[in-house]
């Protein structure tokens, strides 16, 4: 079987003598950027097995929600569920992943964000009628009000920082936000959740799961019935193999199973990467994300892909 780069590389060597596609150019600066993070990691790698003080010779651990390297996949989202005013108000700012610092300043009086939660989470029920550009600090005050009724967590978060457009106390406000998103999207597939779970395996309702529960369960039945020898109870620790990622893509997306046996770990988590655009959801993880257990990347990607499979299924 191809793998996905070579199916990618042979459409766009079907004609060099034409400008290439907006799609086309696309895949070429995605393959860029793995290349690029590919050097990066290596080298992290190195110098971190290099440090005989320090390493036990394995890929330097990321934090759980570090937001630097991968900033514009949430930047993404947010740009793809705004409204179009709120929209026509950053996109500027939004373009260029690589040169983004003003998007902060612009997202720092709150209204976008608390607009955008209002739109995407209404069991918060956060009024945006008293949101105002000239209240900076209630406005995010009113964000968390909300958030707690929503039941979600952020103790790390400090209006005063905000307010100044700390970029990853913004991140981290984005991404809960997102989060939420992605377990109200996972839990609609409620046909698809009861037909693979067969309801009776479990003794509660499958809507008072959390997000990681869901995900972690689906992956580790696929695995099992695929006769895949790998535990699945950690989204940080346990896809930091892209074996798990290929089948659940297979799974998804009928793309193949044949690198399952590659020992190259950097080369399978390139080829994850390219077969998830085949999701149609935009960038969903970075080769950090996965070879360096990056939880919020992880997060994104499974549930994309757990979507992807359940609309298959009908």
């Amino acid at each position: 079987d191809r793998t996905v780069t070579k199916m990618w590389e042979s459409q766009l060597l079907a004609s060099t003598s034409r400008k290439l596609t907006e799609a086309e150019q696309y895949f070429e600066d995605l393959k860029a950027q793995i290349d690029y993070e590919r050097k990066k990691l290596q080298k992290s790698i190195d110098d971190d097995t290099g440090d005989s003080s320090t390493s036990n010779g394995s890929s330097p651990r990321s934090d759980s929600h570090n937001f630097e390297n991968g900033k514009h996949i949430l930047l993404n989202y947010l740009k793809n569920h705004i409204d179009k005013e709120d929209l026509f108000e950053i996109r500027d700012y939004l373009n260029d992943r690589n040169n983004c610092g003003q998007i902060y300043y612009m997202l720092s009086d709150g209204c976008i964000l608390c607009r955008f939660f209002a739109k995407k989470v209404p069991i918060g029920k956060l009024n945006v009628a008293m949101v105002s550009p000239k209240n900076r600090e209630q406005n995010w005050m009113l964000l968390l009000g909300a958030f707690s009724v929503a039941e979600i967590k952020v103790p790390d978060v400090k209006v005063e920082a905000l307010v100044s457009g700390d970029m990853i106390q913004i991140l981290t406000i984005i991404w809960e936000i997102v989060k939420k998103c992605l377990e109200y999207e996972v839990k609609q597939c409620t046909t698809y959740l009861r037909n693979f779970f067969n309801y009776n395996l479990f003794k509660h309702d499958f809507t008072t799961w959390d997000l990681d529960t869901i995900l972690l369960g689906w992956a580790s039945e696929i695995c099992k019935n695929r006769g895949v020898d790998h535990r699945v109870i950690s989204v940080e620790n346990d896809f930091r193999s892209s074996s798990v990622y290929i089948v659940l893509l297979d799974e998804a997306l009928g793309t193949g199973v044949s690198l399952v046996a590659v020992a190259d770990e950097i080369r399978k988590a390139e080829e994850v990467i390219l077969t998830a655009e085949l999701l149609d959801r935009g960038p969903l993880i970075t080769l950090e994300g996965i070879i360096n257990g990056v939880y919020w990347q992880n997060c994104m990607l499974l549930s994309s892909i757990f979507v992807s499979a359940a609309t298959m299924s009908f």
